[in-house]
């Protein structure tokens, strides 16, 4: 039969049984051996046969002479297995987050046999392996994951096949909208919702409120709008994953309404006519006390005015010398008012003759000179209102000395309607202050022709 024999699948082999010998001769070579479970024949001296099946094979030659003698051999063909295996890993599956994957390698296949099943996968940068047939995992990440199931033959051939695990993302996103805000009318508002939160990644922010009686819906993570109307706002954010899972979230926007420069423009905003009411109630509250303090002080201080402008209040002789008399306090004496009308030199003689004809005492209290009415006897202050007695006459020594070029000097000219002062009165560079005859304060008043004088000017002598 020859040598044993080792061919690869889907070879062609030949048997050769040229070496058997008989001394008569050979009549007959049968060749036999079991192939895919059946029995296969083969006659002749040589023979030649392709097996596609791996496997091992006992091959059998009989012969015969023409006496019917016979004889027989085998020899062992080996057929290599060169067919690699089918691997099957199953159709893809999609879960939700955190459930449990059983993988099922069952349905491969392979010729012969297949010894090893390898499943395989990366999980969070990782990559994790499996030795069974069907392997169970936990997904508790979301995202799309690739599984790879290699299996192996006796004779080392091998295969793959893949399969793709869907994890769906199961968690919801955390929508955050921010804190409230508080602007100005015609403000510009700035939203920002980066800070919302999700497992994966937000892709859709949508801000929705109503405003001016209409929705007004702004996307993205930053938008920004302009309130042009005062009011409360509520700002709804609903914020959504790639697997649309979604949350929402909300701030309050306080609109203050900006103030007019006057009341023309009328608005029908609620808020703004609560604002004008409670500032109208806040005045009002404030007013009161003080109008209720005005009136206590005026209770308790008027009577003390009174009372004291009643102590100081003395008859004048006459009503036109009192409105003179007023008129001389606000002009003299001249330094301490200081309106200067005309001034000029005043000749000596003018001067002591003014002092012959008005007999004046000085005033202790102001300073200045008092008039002497002779019918009653007593001195009368126009500055003071009071009458002088000589024993309270100043002790002040007043020298006039007239300058000695008097005569020399052009006389200055005189409006008309205007006296000369009282040459006391003078000023520091030695000139007069020339005041209007009604308002001359050495000027006596008429004492003869008044009535009323006589009687009030009496009660000053007793």
């Amino acid at each position: 039969a020859g040598e044993d024999i080792a061919i690869d699948q889907h070879e062609n082999i030949l048997f050769n049984g040229t070496s058997s010998n008989d001394n008569v001769g050979i009549i007959n070579y049968t060749w036999s051996f079991f192939y895919d479970e059946y029995k296969l024949v083969l006659y002749g001296k040589e023979v030649a046969i392709t097996l596609d099946s791996a496997g091992e094979y006992n091959v059998t030659l009989k012969i015969f002479d023409e006496a019917g003698n016979w004889n027989s051999d085998y020899l062992i063909v080996t057929v290599r297995d060169i067919t690699p295996p089918v691997a099957v890993a199953g159709d893809d599956i999609v879960i939700d987050q955190g459930q449990l994957v059983s993988f099922n390698g069952s349905v491969s296949y392979d010729n012969v046999l297949v010894v090893n099943y390898t499943w395989t996968l990366i999980f969070d940068d990782i990559e994790k392996n499996f030795y069974s047939l069907a392997p169970s995992f936990t997904f508790d990440e979301p995202g799309t994951y690739h599984i790879k199931l290699n299996i192996t033959d006796s004779a080392g051939n091998w295969h793959s096949d893949h399969l793709n695990v869907t994890v769906r993302d199961s968690t919801f996103p955390v929508a955050k909208a921010g804190e409230d805000i508080t602007i100005d009318e015609g403000d510009t508002v700035v939203l920002n919702g980066t800070e919302s939160e999700d497992n994966v990644g937000i892709i859709i922010h949508t801000w929705s409120f109503l405003y001016n009686n209409s929705n007004v819906l702004l996307y993205g993570p930053i938008p920004s709008f302009v309130f042009n109307i005062p009011g409360n706002y509520t700002i709804d954010l609903k914020v959504r994953d790639k697997e649309g899972n979604g949350a929402a979230d909300t701030l309050n926007i306080v609109v203050i309404a900006a103030l007019l420069p006057n009341d023309d423009d009328d608005t029908d905003d609620d808020t703004s006519e609560q604002n004008a009411t409670t500032s109208s109630q806040l005045l009002f509250w404030i007013a009161i006390p003080l109008i209720i303090f005005a009136l206590i002080v005026g209770v308790l201080i008027v009577p003390i005015i009174i009372k004291r402008k009643r102590k100081n209040i003395l008859f004048v002789p006459d009503t036109e010398a009192t409105d003179k008399a007023e008129r001389a306090a606000t002009l003299t004496p001249v330094r301490k008012t200081r309106q200067k009308v005309v001034r000029r030199r005043v000749v000596t003689k003018i001067v002591k003759r003014r002092m012959l004809e008005f007999p004046s005492l000085i005033c202790p209290t102001c300073d200045q000179f008092a008039q002497y009415y002779a019918e009653y006897d007593c001195f009368w202050c126009e500055v003071c209102q009071d009458y002088v007695s000589p024993e309270e006459e100043s002790t002040e020594e007043i020298n006039i000395e007239p300058p000695e070029d008097v005569d020399e000097l052009p006389k200055e000219e005189v409006p008309s309607g205007v006296v000369e002062n009282d040459p006391f009165s003078s000023t520091s560079d030695g000139s007069t202050e020339i005041l209007p005859e009604s308002e001359n304060p050495l000027s006596l008043p008429d004492l003869e022709s008044s009535e009323s004088t006589d009687g009030d000017l009496s009660s000053l002598k007793q």
